[in-house]
């Protein structure tokens, strides 16, 4: 991990084609690497769910995952920018941190760290990365798990705003549900009914046979 830092901060430094403007002021290797110890760039999962249904206007939510997953399912209001393409001029534009602060995010962290990286090089200060990613949302926010009854009253009382949460994100953006992993079954055929003889001809039967 180490050593694919180091690779990121020199390719940084060496290829810094993002232009500087407003308040935008580019972040040296050193700069980076203290931050990068610094678990302050890091939203959580709950963070982001209060922001989001208090619909904060100055939050930007960067959905860095190829173009089909994020068509598949994405968080309200996200817009996508695959990481691929995130030093293409007419992206950078998108990332106004002058007026938002951004949050990152992917399936897990190392994707949406990447990103923060590139951004927070180019002289972005407020962004952030979803910590854990759309894993950490679907277990904490989708799929909170109920505490222990000797749980103290701060675990009970998070439960309940995750449980909210949850409710409140149901069938948001993009088809996101509960389980956004799993595959739809298919709907078994219905059960054909028994054809049924008539009492009468039961017993018609019955009497052709003893008088064989």
């Amino acid at each position: 991990m180490k050593y694919f830092v180091l690779g990121v901060l020199i390719s940084l430094v060496l290829f810094s084609s993002c232009q500087k403007e407003g308040k935008r002021k580019d972040a040296d290797p050193q700069t980076l690497l203290t931050e990068l110890s610094d678990q302050r760039r890091f939203a959580s999962a709950d963070q982001l769910a209060e922001w989001l249904i208090q619909k904060d206007p100055t939050l930007l939510l960067v959905d860095v995952r190829p173009h089909e997953e994020f068509d598949s399912y994405s968080l309200p209001g996200a817009i996508n920018i695959p990481l691929a393409n995130l030093l293409n001029p007419d992206e950078q534009a998108r990332l106004n941190c002058e007026d938002y602060f951004i949050v990152f995010y992917a399936n897990g962290t190392v994707l949406a760290e990447k990103a923060w990286m590139i951004n927070r090089r180019s002289g972005c200060v407020n962004s952030f990365v979803l910590k854990g990613g759309l894993n950490e949302w679907t277990s904490t926010i989708l799929q909170p798990q109920e505490p222990l009854p000797t749980a103290s009253g701060d675990e009970w009382e998070l439960f309940q705003f995750r449980k909210a949460a949850g409710q409140y994100f149901a069938g948001g953006s993009k088809a996101l549900q509960a389980e956004p992993f799993a595959e739809e079954k298919p709907t078994p055929a219905p059960p054909v009914a028994k054809k049924t003889v008539p009492l009468q001809q039961k017993k018609a039967e019955v009497v052709e046979e003893e008088g064989c």
